[in-house]
């Protein structure tokens, strides 16, 4: 990843023997993590469609694949063989509650396992 005028991330490649760079997003958004997986694709999490989520790219370059929808998707680890993939989704989970003005005698209301 490389920053660029402090407020978004671009996936590079580098090649380490020469040294020649390739760049491989041009979304001006803000890039967490990027993964190179065996099968040559790259697996990054970017906010380029609002939420933070994963998308794939050939290794080589081309278009990206978005292959989480909800977000915020971060931290993914790859199998071995490249077919699975493990990932991290935060979520902040809210439930409305009553009380008595100083606080007292709270009370849960909700429950739903959703965002309030």
């Amino acid at each position: 990843m490389r920053t660029f005028e402090d407020i978004s991330q671009e996936v590079i490649i580098r090649e380490l023997e020469t040294g020649k760079e390739q760049q491989l997003t041009f979304d001006g958004a803000s890039v967490d993590e990027v993964c190179w997986t065996s099968n040559n694709q790259i697996i990054y999490s970017s906010n380029k469609s609002g939420n933070t989520t994963l998308w794939m790219m050939p290794a080589k370059g081309g278009e990206s694949v978005q292959i989480t929808k909800e977000g915020p998707d971060l931290g993914m680890t790859l199998s071995a063989d490249s077919r699975r993939l493990v990932f991290y989704r935060r979520r902040t989970l809210e439930f409305i509650w009553r009380a008595g003005i100083d606080g007292s005698y709270p009370k849960q209301l909700t429950f739903e396992n959703r965002k309030v």
